[in-house]
Parts: C-alpha cells; structure tokens; sequence
C-alpha cells in the first residue's frame, strides 16, 4: 500500500491537515457532543485516550496506506472546526470512503459542503483515487443533505457498522471525471 503523506490542503477559507498532540483537548472536548457520538464512528462514552488515539492514528493510518484522518481548520486563524479524512482506502478498487463531524459551533456555516468537495479533488489528484464514498446512518438527514449539496450521489443502502442483518445506512459517492480529449481530425475526415 502506498504511504498518503501529510499533506495541507487549502479548500477556499478552510485548511485540512494531519491531526497534531496540541488538538488532543479540543478533540475531546468536541467529542462530548451526544450528537457526535451517536452519527459517526468515535466511541461512546468518548474518553481522553480516545483523542490520543485519534492524534495517534492519523500518523499510522497515513504511514500505512489505510487512511488520512485529518481535522478541519479555518486557514486563516487556525481554530479548529472538526474532523474529516479518509477513514478507509482500497487502493485495489480505486476507493476510499470519508468521515466527518464539525463541532457545535462551526455547524450550519457551510463547511462540510466546501471542504468535502475539495477532500475528493485531493483525494483524486494526489492518491489517484477513483471513487470517494460515504455512509451515512438512516435517520442522519442533515449528513445526507450536505453529501447532496457538496456534489455527492447517493447511489444506495449499505451497512454503517457490520455487515449483518438489513442495511442501516445510506451509500453517496462522487466519481472522479476525466477529461475527454478530442481525437485529431484525419485528413479526409468530414469536418
């Protein structure tokens, strides 16, 4: 598997970058959030060593090839806003599957549906990636409605979780787009 560097992506007025040992308070502070808790993957109760853990695997799942979590900050103050990344790469598919959550006070200001567009763009231009999806659990409309709005297709149900018993999320996707180049024209070809 391909190591996935430690990138600094600027995405309009937002910057995503490799988790640092300073965010580990605010990481749990965040992670207080029920909300937090009960729409994505962190573990409830959320302790302080699963913020170490967080800071801690996003150099190991970098240096692995597995993933790249990242946080989400404002490029022009450094405040932390939330978390984003690639939770899972199959570098054999071409695909890597995404997670988000912003805190409290960085919700509703359209942040999620700037840098999850531009997440896919890095994860295409720099990885090579084919396919950037997202699960989202049923029930989790407002995730389903920034998927739509960042450009994201829902194309299904799935698991969240495990893979047992009836799907429990929904599946978005959004498709790299290659650019199709004209063929040249061949003398006596009609014009």
């Amino acid at each position: 598997m391909p190591k996935i560097g430690d990138d600094r992506v600027e995405i309009g007025p937002y910057t995503i970058r490799p988790w640092e040992s300073a965010d580990v308070v605010w990481v749990y502070e965040a992670c207080q959030d029920p909300s937090i808790q009960r729409w994505t993957r962190v573990p409830a109760p959320y302790r302080p060593s699963d913020a170490v853990d967080l800071v801690a695997a996003s150099a190991s799942e970098r240096a692995s090839g597995r993933g790249a979590p990242m946080a989400i900050v404002q490029t022009e103050t450094g405040e932390l806003l939330g978390s984003t990344g690639l939770v899972r790469v199959d570098w054999t598919e071409g695909v890597g599957e995404i997670g988000y959550w912003l805190d409290t006070a960085a919700r509703g200001r359209g942040v999620m549906t700037t840098v999850l567009p531009g997440l896919a763009a890095w994860a295409f231009e720099t990885l090579g990636l084919e396919v950037v999806e997202a699960r989202v659990e049923h029930g989790n409309l407002d995730s389903e409605r920034v998927l739509a709005r960042a450009g994201f297709v829902r194309v299904g149900d799935t698991h969240c979780r495990a893979d047992d018993g009836d799907p429990d999320a929904s599946l978005w996707e959004i498709r790299r787009v290659r650019a199709v180049v004209p063929m040249p024209r061949q003398h006596g070809d009609a014009p």
